[in-house]
């Protein structure tokens, strides 16, 4: 990725601009690409689906992130329990050592489960300054989340005549029928708030 792109990404992860001036700006550092490209004759893949704010596409990688945590909590606890168990007798130690193995060992499939899995990513953008108000990003598996609604359908009296369960599946399976992410982008004037929701 060019250094531009990069300085560009870090001006949206900054709050500095907002990810449509972002996205505007790669595609027209794109095209100058490609117009430098096809008098050279070589083609020029785009790195960002148009319409799809970076940060959003970014974020997809952060699974690495808790997958070496875990992966350095797991060797840690593996260092301890082998370093205890040579000294036998020391049964506190040993299990000192086998918490963070667990845990990291936990940690580590979770960050790989998510890699494949739907992310959910919320901005809340302040219009006329640009500045960023709230973002949330995480990996949301819409198969989980029906059974639970449909399981607080009992308990919840508010539920019981709503089909939200079968909402979700049904959106689930869209998303996996068409292959493209659910991009919702509001913008209310009158507050001067831009809320963008992105599933995919």
């Amino acid at each position: 990725m060019s250094e531009e792109r990069m300085q560009i990404l870090r001006m949206i992860e900054r709050g500095q601009i907002s990810a449509e001036e972002g996205v505007r700006l790669l595609e027209v550092l794109a095209g100058a690409g490609e117009s430098a490209d096809e008098a050279t004759g070589n083609g020029a893949a785009a790195e960002i689906e148009p319409g799809v704010a970076p940060d959003f596409v970014v974020t997809h990688r952060f699974w690495v992130y808790p997958a070496v945590t875990g992966a350095g909590m797991a060797l840690i606890g593996a260092a301890i329990y082998l370093a205890v168990y040579s000294w036998a007798g020391m049964t506190f130690w040993l299990t000192c050592g086998l918490v963070p193995f667990l845990a990291g060992l936990v940690v580590v499939l979770l960050a790989w489960w998510s890699r494949e899995a739907r992310w959910f990513h919320l901005r809340i953008t302040h219009t006329r300054t640009g500045h960023r108000e709230f973002a949330m990003s995480l990996p949301l598996p819409l198969g989980l989340v029906a059974w639970v609604v449909g399981i607080a359908r009992h308990f919840v009296p508010s539920f019981r005549e709503t089909g939200v369960d079968e909402v979700i599946l049904a959106l689930r399976d869209g998303l996996q029928e068409s292959g493209q992410p659910l991009v919702v982008d509001v913008t209310d004037d009158d507050d001067g708030e831009r809320v963008q929701v992105y599933l995919g």
